[in-house]
């Protein structure tokens, strides 16, 4: 299993305003984004009164921490979370210094929850073939071509080409991580060995993940 991209990644904290009432309805943010944009460089910061909207989400873009860039920061009534095409782990570092700072600097009331929410999206490279490994289901793929034949349209036979799981989600409390995906990378030959994965997982732990399904699957 080869790492070839990552293609986005985040990490998420959740926290209570340990104040009377949010800190946000007793002071004005512009402190607060000023201090951000200085301290980060973001390109783009909330600007109007509709853009401080913390139910949905208050969103700086581009900014920059120790040589990588934060494509998005967005701050919400109850979590914080980061956004950038690297490994997550630097994600979840840039969350620790904000929180930080934020409490240190500006005296907001914060206390983490102690919950912890990841997403990792990675492009890797690898031999598995997934027809293989799910030969059972191969003749439903014959079947779904001769159909599409019989409509007049010349396909190959369909093969199983990923993996997906998840979880009943009904009745988990939020957060609810999302599901797992491996599967062949949209528009590319199967003969280029791409696939395309998606975890709510850490960058370093997703990838574990992927090195022990390949040896399953071998």
């Amino acid at each position: 299993m080869k790492l070839k991209s990552i293609l986005t990644s985040q990490a998420i904290r959740f926290y209570t305003y340990t104040g009377d009432e949010p800190v946000i309805e007793r002071r004005s943010p512009i402190p607060l984004i000023r201090g951000l944009q200085d301290k980060y460089g973001f390109v783009q910061v909330p600007l109007t009164v509709a853009d401080l909207d913390f139910a949905k989400g208050v969103t700086f873009l581009r900014g920059y921490y120790k040589g990588h860039i934060i494509e998005k920061l967005a701050l919400y009534e109850n979590g914080l979370l980061c956004e950038a095409m690297t490994d997550n782990s630097i994600c979840d570092e840039f969350v620790s210094e904000v929180l930080g700072w934020a409490a240190n600097e500006h005296k907001i009331p914060l206390s983490e929850t102690g919950v912890k929410a990841f997403v990792s999206q990675l492009e890797v490279t690898t031999d598995i073939n997934p027809s293989s490994a799910f030969q059972k289901i191969n003749p439903i793929g014959t079947q779904l071509a001769r159909a599409l034949i019989s409509y007049g349209q010349t396909v190959p036979n369909y093969t199983v080409n990923g993996i997906r799981m998840h979880y009943d989600s009904a009745d988990t409390p939020l957060p609810r991580p999302p599901e797992f995906i491996f599967e062949r990378r949209a528009g590319q030959p199967y003969s280029t060995n791409e696939f395309f994965s998606s975890a709510p997982l850490t960058t370093k732990d997703h990838m574990h993940i992927l090195v022990e399904l390949e040896k399953l699957l071998h």
